[in-house]
């Protein structure tokens, strides 16, 4: 994006529309994890065993180590090919939400086990094979691929990439408040999906022909590659109880591939993840565009929030 003169933004002169849109449903579905009264599942928590509370550390400190990667390297990634000042506010913001993702699980973890316990856990996913290796196939998409090469993998991340590592957590419906927590994670996770994959589907509709079949072929390989990546940190975390997120990882690849305008890859038919499929209705979270900004917030806001 080149100017003869640095201008000032201007939100009533938009040339994308959906730019404005999505502004408002990221500043409306905007919330910090510091605000959901963890340590209220405490009695909950205590109430797993050994192997479900280790499980669900791992799972979680894997879900943040993506989340952090999207920060870093995702989002940023897609700046160089932004077209207006309202696209990369947008892309700013979501950055700016992607911490707050990676950051919850440190929130989660003060409030519901030890330092040591939170140190084995983000220890395991800074040292996983397979979760690092995921990591690693993004990173070089994201560091050397094309533009549209890098909208793909920012989307699959978003979807793919952690609706396997959440299930597990959101099955256990009573712990309330940390499921708050990766609700508001997938809300976010849809607007940022919907907005990267429009930006996709704007771009890819110049391809000529043989271009688009080339795009075709190296996407199949590169979900084939995260595919058999996301199944290994699954099976080597949940063992026997990984089909249920398997599942949720295929439901993620369909809900991916439909918003970058394919076709889903698996049939699902009377598989889908219920729960999964209702957080990521970005349309249920723009029909509530007019409620209060922090609608998850379980503490009430006063003036001494204001004071820094």
């Amino acid at each position: 994006m080149d100017y003869l003169y640095y201008q000032a933004i201007n939100w009533d002169q938009v040339d994308d529309p959906f730019d404005k849109t999505i502004w408002e449903q990221l500043t409306t579905n905007f919330w910090l994890d510091i605000r959901i009264p963890i340590n209220n599942d405490q009695a909950s928590w205590q109430a797993l065993d050994d192997s479900e509370q280790q499980n669900l550390n791992q799972l979680l400190a894997s879900a943040s180590l993506s989340n952090l990667l999207q920060s870093e390297w995702g989002t940023p990634a897609l700046r160089h090919e932004i077209m207006t000042q309202q696209e990369e506010s947008v892309l700013n913001t979501i950055t700016f939400m992607k911490t707050i993702h990676a950051k919850s699980c440190t929130t989660i973890f003060r409030n519901l086990i030890s330092n040591d316990e939170a140190e084995s856990a983000f220890a395991f996913a800074d040292h996983d094979e397979y979760l690092q290796a995921k990591a690693d196939l993004l990173l070089s998409i994201y560091q050397n691929g094309n533009p549209l090469q890098k909208k793909t993998a920012f989307v699959l991340a978003e979807s793919a990439a952690t609706f396997g590592e959440y299930l597990p957590v959101i099955n256990h419906s009573e712990l309330s408040n940390l499921n708050q927590v990766i609700k508001n994670i997938l809300q976010g996770s849809a607007i940022f999906t919907k907005y990267v994959g429009y930006k996709f589907r704007t771009a890819i509709n110049s391809l000529a022909p043989n271009q688009h079949a080339i795009y075709v072929e190296w996407q199949e390989h590169f979900i084939d590659q995260l595919y058999e990546l996301e199944s290994k940190v699954l099976q080597s975390q949940l063992g026997d109880d990984v089909e249920p997120a398997l599942l949720a990882l295929q439901d993620g690849i369909n809900y991916a591939l439909t918003q970058l305008g394919f076709d889903p890859r698996f049939d699902l038919a009377g598989h889908r993840v219920p729960m999964i499929d209702d957080l990521m209705q970005v349309d249920a979270i723009a029909a509530s565009h007019k409620k209060a900004v922090n609608v998850v917030s379980e503490q009430s806001m006063d003036d001494s929030d204001y004071d820094f």
